[in-house]
């Protein structure tokens, strides 16, 4: 059985696009990050779900509007 570098990091393929942008926009707002990603809202949503679960990223409401959403990397999610 062969390891790759996404599995010792718990990522799957697509995540790496969004890990790198988040870690040249930290504290990215969800809709930026989708877009730049050319990812539907509703699918990068679930993507954020996954990477959360796993301790990746952090997800914060804005303080100024409570309809954005700030994403951030963990600790674990800047060494995969």
């Amino acid at each position: 059985m062969r390891i790759t570098a996404f599995s010792k990091y718990d990522i799957t393929r697509g995540q790496p696009m969004v890990l790198n942008y988040i870690a040249a926009h930290e504290g990215c707002m969800q809709r930026e990050l989708a877009e730049h990603c050319h990812i539907e809202a509703a699918s990068m949503t679930s993507i954020l779900s996954v990477m959360e679960k796993r301790g990746l990223i952090l997800r914060t409401r804005n303080l100024e509007s409570k309809r954005i959403i700030n994403v951030t990397l963990t600790e674990k999610g800047k060494l995969a």
